[in-house]
């Protein structure tokens, strides 16, 4: 990126933390299960930032899009993620296909614009031959947000099924009128990775950034993982440094 994006505008009021920058990811995933129902999520960390109180930079979530009302209640008031909602338009190719593919559109929900589109092809690189995850170095990542007070708005979802994630053990993490950075370690267990090609891709500089100017690069290759794996994230905690 030729400069970092715009703070979220659920961190309006919060001070802009440093860029590092280092390593970007972008991550789509479908959940097949979880404990607030099946849902889908892509979501941009940018590189890495570094909070005033904090001894070292971090990797931080900062545009994410979801399609379950539940899943963003909870992502802004456990982890404050800054979640917001889309439609996303998956097209596959047949199970057994040689070359497998998928497409993704991203409709952001809030302008009707297309936030982003692609296609991956997995690659054959050999008989049955796939990238081991536990080679993978974004494996394990910490990402540091801020919190943010979701209790104005309307969740519309399993009461029960979302009281399973405690919310009412993180919701609104401040201390007095302060408040502190969040730190939460985002974790990918289980299947092996598929090598893929991403062709024909369109990312919405504005609404991933915040500057249409901003030029978003992105490698044509993407890490295909199968169903199978496991995505979670831990529970909320505070960077020691940041009282």
């Amino acid at each position: 990126m030729s400069t970092p994006p715009t703070n979220p505008l659920t961190y309006t009021g919060y001070p802009k933390w440093p860029f590092f920058g280092g390593p970007g990811y972008l991550i789509a995933i479908k959940f097949a299960d979880s404990p607030i129902g099946a849902y889908n999520e892509i979501f941009f960390i940018p590189g890495m930032y570094k909070p005033k109180c904090s001894l070292i930079p971090w990797f931080s979530v900062q545009r994410i899009w979801v399609d379950s009302l539940a899943s963003r209640h909870a992502g802004r008031s456990i982890w404050g993620i800054p979640k917001e909602m889309a439609t996303f338009n998956w097209t596959e190719s047949a199970p057994g296909a040689k070359n497998s593919w998928t497409s993704l559109v991203l409709t952001d929900n809030a302008s009707g614009k297309v936030a982003f589109r692609a296609n991956m092809t997995d690659l054959v690189l050999g008989p049955e031959m796939t990238i081991p995850s536990w080679l993978l170095p974004s494996n394990v990542r910490k990402v540091v947000q801020w919190p943010i007070d979701d209790s104005a708005n309307t969740f519309l979802g399993s009461k029960t099924a979302f009281a399973a994630t405690n919310i009412s053990q993180y919701t609104n993490m401040k201390t007095g009128t302060s408040m502190r950075p969040v730190l939460t370690e985002l974790t990918f267990t289980g299947e092996d990775a598929q090598l893929s090609k991403v062709s024909d891709m369109y990312v919405d500089r504005q609404l991933f950034t915040g500057s249409a100017d901003n030029k978003v690069k992105l490698l044509p290759l993407a890490l295909h993982f199968n169903q199978g794996t496991q995505v979670s994230l831990g529970a909320p905690e505070y960077i020691s440094t940041c009282k």
